[in-house]
């Protein structure tokens, strides 16, 4: 890795974690789905009246999506900037 990559070095200064805290479905059970196994987290950026954008995670994938229905039962972490 080049040192002088800020975006690596800032990984190598501050850390977050987003657990694999799994998520709630947007059907009306309220059923909690893949945790320990998968995270699910919205972001705070809306696209719509409807949808947000969220950040999804497992053990072999990272998934950055442009919008999803707000319904489904995602996690928020707040990351100070």
């Amino acid at each position: 890795m080049p040192r002088g990559n800020m975006w690596e070095e800032n990984i190598l200064l501050y850390s977050v974690e987003f657990p694999a805290v799994g998520y709630r479905g947007s059907d009306s059970s309220g059923t909690l789905g893949n945790a320990g196994a998968s995270g699910h987290y919205w972001s705070s950026v809306a696209n719509g009246s409807s949808n947000a954008y969220y950040l999804w995670f497992d053990s072999s994938d990272l998934y950055v999506s442009s919008g999803l229905i707000k319904r489904n039962g995602f996690s928020v972490r707040c990351v100070r900037q």
